[in-house]
Order: C-alpha cells, then sequence, then structure tokens
C-alpha cells in the first residue's frame, strides 16, 4: 500500500513503525505550495486508522527522530524550486540579493 499526505507527524509516526520513504512530492494549493510525503508499507491503513484516532503508539525517541528527518525533507522540496530560479541564468535578477547592493552601488 502507498500512502500521500501532508502530515508531517503522520509521516514520521508511519516512519516510526517501519513504513518506507518512498518520496517527497511538492503541488500548489489555493496560491500555497504543500509538500506531500509518499510512504510504501503493508499496514499503513491500520497505521493511519491508529493515528487519527489517537490510539497510535511509537518509541518516542524514534518518532522525535523521524519528525526532524521528515521537516527537513519537506522544507528542502518547498524550497527547491526557489533555489532553480535563483539559479536561472535566463532571469535577468538572477544574481544572489548581497550581490543586489554592488550592482547598484555601480
Amino acid at each position: 500500500m502507498e500512502l500521500r499526505t501532508d502530515d508531517l507527524f503522520l509521516a514520521a509516526y508511519a516512519l516510526a513503525c517501519g513504513a518506507e520513504l518512498a518520496g517527497i512530492e511538492t503541488s500548489g494549493r489555493n496560491g500555497r505550495r504543500l509538500a506531500l510525503v509518499r510512504l510504501r508499507g503493508d499496514d499503513l491503513a491500520q497505521r493511519e486508522r491508529a493515528y487519527l484516532s489517537g490510539q497510535a503508539t511509537a518509541n518516542v525517541t524514534v518518532l522525535r527522530d523521524q519528525v526532524k528527518h521528515v521537516k527537513d525533507l519537506m522544507f528542502e522540496a518547498l524550497r527547491a524550486p526557489e533555489r532553480r530560479e535563483d539559479r536561472d541564468p535566463r532571469r535577468e535578477d538572477h544574481a544572489h540579493p548581497h550581490d543586489q547592493r554592488r550592482h547598484a552601488a555601480r
């Protein structure tokens, strides 16, 4: 089974319980960008039900580490388009913001 979610804690919980990270996708919704975590595992539906019903249990240390890991991946995926735009040589203003001051002083 595969699960896609934008819920950081659900993703971290599933990973802490043995799910496999299948990838991170980004999408836009109502003018906002979202990071969706794709997970694979045999018991994801059961884990999701336990999480949503408040019956989920996990090793807190493992859960904390997974929260940090998934959060980093989600924010990295959301920032990736910005970094690509900054490096796009077709843009007239492609210089780094700190370089703008040097160009303005000339």
